[in-house]
């Protein structure tokens, strides 16, 4: 009886001794676990607020910026890695004749995306020896863009639309590339196309450039999804020297955010030059996008402000007779499409450019030269028949019109033919 009450007790003893040990491990797992949790959401919370406590030009900050946030560039250019073309698109094109084709200049693109889907900045790059500075907060392209090496530097950040360092939540597309705050004019149903929220680190424009030391800019390109005035009104422009920027915004979608675009870079010495339809917004995939989803297109236009000095450097706008021309695509298209051609019944009757994808701008700006020549031959023709009076000049006057007038009539079939079939 005593051997049996012993080995009971005995046994119990041993399961409460169990029963201890294991509701002490957990407990002292439990308690590690939440201690390095509150370890870590302590030192982000400090991250985040000492980072948002500087002042946009405190060294700490800046270091903070340099060692965490900036790649530089590749040491030699045999290490870039394109997987693309290098197009030059409209608002380059335009950019390169402000600017006189300069070689050797600094770009900054904020929105780089995975640095060659539409890029402003890689032809400057690839074609005139520039270098710059690449801003993107969405990790997905921004993987991309490091992978191609790009001679210019990389922040893996968004720019701040103040003057301070923040968080910001950002929601991506799960279609299509690109970050930014849900729109408020889609549908609600279209909310289920993006991604939960994620917290992206931005910081003031100004810190990124003493991050890099440099303070000339030759081009800045925006493209931020809505926050471009901000961003803008937190540049001090008394300490930095930019001479172009062109900013994407729908002047007739957003007026009053576009008006105090242009009231601000007005006051800070900028004019504005041209508008150009962003070439994304107008192709056919974006288009069936919309038109699946239901919601009003609502397309980007790159508009594009110079320093009034560097616009004074450039030929009179009233003097026509000089002035500094760029593609005429009016031009190309009274000669190429036609008004009832089946091209311009797609274009909705907008001028050429709207509507020609990358190849087809390029091809444009080659067939406006090219009709430029002729006309310039055309004018040297009759400045030479006009000093020959004679009966035999009058015969080669004849001939060398009906030569010429085929030639253009050969040209313009040409160009409809090349259009209708690229594009």
């Amino acid at each position: 009886m005593f051997s049996k009450f012993t080995t009971k007790a005995f046994l119990t003893f041993v399961c409460i001794i169990l029963i201890a040990l294991f509701y002490n491990t957990s407990f002292i797992v439990y308690h590690l676990t939440f201690k390095n949790f509150l370890h870590d959401a302590i030192n982000a919370s400090e991250i985040k607020i000492n980072l948002s406590a500087l002042e946009y030009d405190d060294p700490k900050l800046i270091n903070v910026i340099r060692e965490k946030f900036m790649t530089r560039p590749p040491i030699s250019l045999d290490e870039r890695n394109l997987t693309k073309a290098v197009v030059v698109g409209p608002v380059t094109a335009y950019v390169q004749q402000l600017l006189k084709n300069q070689t050797n200049g600094f770009f900054i693109e904020a929105g780089a995306n995975d640095g060659e889907f539409l890029s402003n900045s890689l032809p400057f790059e690839v074609y005139h020896g520039w270098t710059g500075l690449l801003v993107e907060g969405d990790p997905v392209p921004r993987e991309k863009l490091l992978s191609i090496k790009r001679n210019a530097w990389a922040a893996s950040s968004c720019l701040s639309p103040s003057k301070k360092s923040d968080q910001i939540n950002m929601v991506r597309h799960k279609r299509w590339n690109g970050i930014g705050n849900i729109p408020k004019f889609f549908p609600e149903r279209l909310a289920n196309d993006f991604t939960e929220p994620f917290a992206v680190q931005c910081f003031p424009l100004y810190s990124l450039l003493l991050a890099i030391e440099k303070f000339e800019i030759d081009y800045l390109s925006l493209d931020l999804e809505g926050s471009e005035y901000a961003v803008l009104e937190s540049i001090p422009f008394d300490k930095i020297n930019i001479k172009v920027i062109s900013v994407e915004i729908n002047p007739k979608a957003y007026p009053e955010r576009f008006f105090k675009i242009r009231q601000l870079l007005t006051k800070n010495g900028y004019r504005m030059r041209k508008m150009i339809q962003a070439p994304l917004s107008t192709s056919l995939e974006w288009k069936t996008f919309i038109k699946k989803h239901k919601f009003t297109l609502r397309s980007s236009i790159n508009c594009l402000f110079c320093l009034d000095k560097i616009v004074k450097l450039e030929v009179r706008e009233d003097d026509d007779s000089q002035k500094t021309r760029v593609p005429n695509f009016k031009v190309v298209c009274e000669y190429v499409v036609g008004r009832n051609s089946k091209l311009n019944s797609f274009c909705g009757g907008v001028e050429v450019v709207r509507c020609l994808c990358m190849n087809c701008y390029e091809l444009a700006v080659k067939i406006t030269k090219l009709h430029e020549e002729i006309e310039k031959a055309a004018v040297e023709i009759r400045v030479i028949i006009q000093q020959n009076e004679t009966e035999a000049s009058s015969r080669e006057e004849s001939s060398v019109l009906v030569t010429l007038e085929t030639y253009i009539t050969l040209y313009i079939l040409a160009c409809k033919y090349i259009f209708y079939r690229t594009c």
